[in-house]
């Protein structure tokens, strides 16, 4: 199941989803474009709204206990040429980061 926000990604794990895939740069795009709601989501305030939602998701799915992994896709490159656009944590070996 996609995501745009927590809400989305919580009712998938409690349902017993066993996927859920967050569009980092959708996510981050759309954010962008309707502040408000990135206010209303807990997202206005953070650098990237894409990376967020994925850890949000992750702490809900270790919290609940869930069985749910995360599928985060649509990741683009904002560094330039050599830079990884991903967070140390998603490169982690930690299976509680619930990322495939």
């Amino acid at each position: 199941m996609p995501a745009l926000y927590l809400e989305q990604a919580a009712a998938a794990a409690r349902a017993g989803a066993s996927l859920i895939q967050v569009y980092v740069g959708r996510v981050r795009t759309w954010y962008a474009k309707n502040s408000d709601a990135a206010i209303a989501n807990n997202l206005g305030d953070v650098d990237d709204p894409g990376v967020e939602l994925v850890r949000q998701t992750a702490a809900l799915i270790t919290k609940e206990k869930c069985k749910a992994k995360i599928i985060a896709a649509s990741i683009q490159d904002r560094g330039g040429p050599g830079r990884d656009p991903l967070p140390p944590w998603v490169h982690s070996s930690d299976k509680e980061t619930h990322l495939l």
